[in-house]
């Protein structure tokens, strides 16, 4: 490593650490030093060990291995050598005892972690005549993954719900300010948190959540890329930077956090740089629900041709399948809850489907989509023991390899599309999901599973609660009258849990449409 040529301009410094221990002895230590080199002797460093609190550089000296010399490490980067050396030197109290001789090793203790830093080496005599060629090198200290620090020049805040003007019209969500200096060219995510999440799952560690949220990013990066070499994917695609207003989504109706992590690309994948900035909590702004999103509310009807399933002889059959559907407001003009599409599924949770899946309203065209959900929370399967509950679409395996087979579909996505008429008439639409592999998979039924590890191997179960499908042309979805009806039912016997070993990726697309900027 090059050892770069310092020249001095004068402005502002910050001193962190001085000359410290060096490995080698001077060769004339005591009260008569060597005298100081004359302007022909050179200096060279190579900073030769980093770890996150210290350094070592081995110096090289040309032209008089006699003289005496000096090495100190600052974080001010800009500044002009010799104004550097200059403020060094005079705040010297005992300036022998920190003169070296001949080529030797320096340390550097007590510095930061994640810091950049500059080692200067200078020639200087006992009496403190600066002379020679001086040199330095920048680095960087490692960063300890679970030393996450907060950036005082960052800010991120709420700003509120509505219908905003975005660069591709207008979206309706939450607002969020970040604030950060202009030559600050820092990538960031904005994550929002749950209070009861940040507490209870990351147990209130910055650190868990920055490093988890990393972990996941690359891990995608690294999916994707494996899949399509051709269309790679980097960090950077997923990240802001700037001082910017940004809408996202609606998010939940209750206490959160906003967090700016912020994150360093390393090729393509991404590294923690260790500054964050988070939001006071907060609880989102609720509006009136609009008459198109209260039209979706009540109890439904819904039916279609279905598999059913004999308890006692394990056989299935194709017959008429008829659940009642309860769609509740979740977030107002945004999300809902359904409970009721496999009645009776949840046997821990009691006589009703204690666990709902979840639908989205579309304000621009009044549809309803229901969406895959990766954790809904969990439940007792038995034998299989806990499960995190997911509620998924899927679609026939034949295409892919498993003809006969119902192969789920992981990821995050619209599985149906409903619509209404003037009339009241409701049409469902299933969606076609592009995958992982590059095959695009028509769904043709979406229902409950629970992820579980059966012997140390991570699995999917289904449960076998007859549901109508799509694929056979008469589903249908019909709003009950106003008396409503019963939604609940009695709970599913342990036996109709059953496995499945057939399931695809959704691919995810990039960048990923978190947040939108503000026209």
């Amino acid at each position: 490593m090059e050892a770069k040529k310092l020249f001095g301009y004068a402005a502002a410094m910050s001193l962190l650490a001085f000359g410290l221990a060096s490995c080698e002895e001077p060769e004339n230590p005591g009260k008569n030093p060597t005298p100081g080199p004359s302007a022909t002797v050179r200096f060279s460093v190579e900073v030769t060990e980093v770890t996150e609190t210290s350094a070592k550089a081995e110096v090289t000296v040309r032209g008089d291995e006699a003289a005496t010399w000096y090495a100190f490490v600052t974080d001010d980067l800009d500044t002009g050598a010799d104004v550097l050396i200059t403020s060094a030197v005079g705040e010297l109290s005992d300036i022998e005892s920190v003169l070296k001789t001949g080529n030797g090793e320096v340390e550097f203790t007590d510095l930061t972690s994640g810091t950049d830093y500059r080692v200067i080496v200078t020639g200087l005599a006992a009496d403190g005549t600066v002379s020679g060629r001086a040199a330095d090198e920048e680095f960087t200290t490692s960063r300890d993954p679970n030393v996450w620090n907060v950036n005082p020049d960052w800010s991120i805040s709420y700003a509120g719900r509505g219908s905003y003007e975005i660069q591709s019209g207008t979206m309706y969500g939450d607002r969020i300010d970040i604030v950060m200096p202009d030559d600050d060219l820092s990538y960031y995510y904005i994550l929002p948190v749950s209070v009861t999440d940040f507490d209870q799952v990351y147990h209130s560690s910055v650190a868990a959540l920055a490093n988890s949220l990393i972990e996941e990013f690359n891990t995608m990066i690294e999916e994707n890329n494996t899949a399509y070499p051709d269309d790679p994917v980097f960090i950077t695609d997923l990240l802001y930077s700037g001082a910017n207003s940004w809408i996202m989504e609606p998010l939940a109706n209750e206490q959160q956090y906003l967090f700016m992590i912020g994150i360093e690309p390393n090729g393509a994948y991404g590294e923690g740089l260790g500054l964050y900035a988070q939001s006071e909590a907060f609880t989102p702004n609720v509006e009136e629900s609009s008459d198109g999103y209260k039209k979706w509310l009540g109890d439904w009807t819904v039916s279609g041709t279905g598999v059913l399933y004999d308890e006692e002889t394990e056989a299935t059959s194709e017959g008429t399948c008829s659940n009642t559907v309860t769609i509740v407001e979740s977030i107002p003009n945004y999300e809902y809850t359904v409970y009721g599409w496999q009645q009776g599924l949840m046997g821990s949770y009691g006589e009703s489907d204690a666990i709902g899946s979840v639908a989205r309203y579309d304000a621009s065209t009044g549809a309803l989509s229901f969406v895959s959900s990766s954790d809904l929370g969990q439940v007792d399967t038995g034998s299989y023991g806990m499960g995190t509950v997911e509620f998924l679409g899927y679609c026939d395996g034949t295409s892919l390899g498993y003809p006969g087979e119902d192969v789920s579909i992981n990821g995050e996505y619209d599985i149906a599309i409903a619509t209404m008429s003037p009339e009241g008439t409701v049409t469902v639409t299933p969606q076609s999901i592009p995958l992982m592999g590059g095959q695009t998979v028509t769904l043709i039924g979406m229902q409950y599973y629970a992820r579980v590890t059966v012997g140390g191997e991570s699995g999917r179960l289904y449960f076998s609660v007859a549901h109508p499908r799509f694929s056979y042309g008469d589903f249908t979805m019909v709003k009950n009258d106003a008396s409503g009806a019963d939604a609940s039912s009695a709970s599913v016997a342990r036996s109709s849990v059953r496995i499945v070993k057939k399931e695809a990726a959704a691919r995810t697309y990039f960048p990923m449409n978190f947040s939108y900027m503000v026209k």
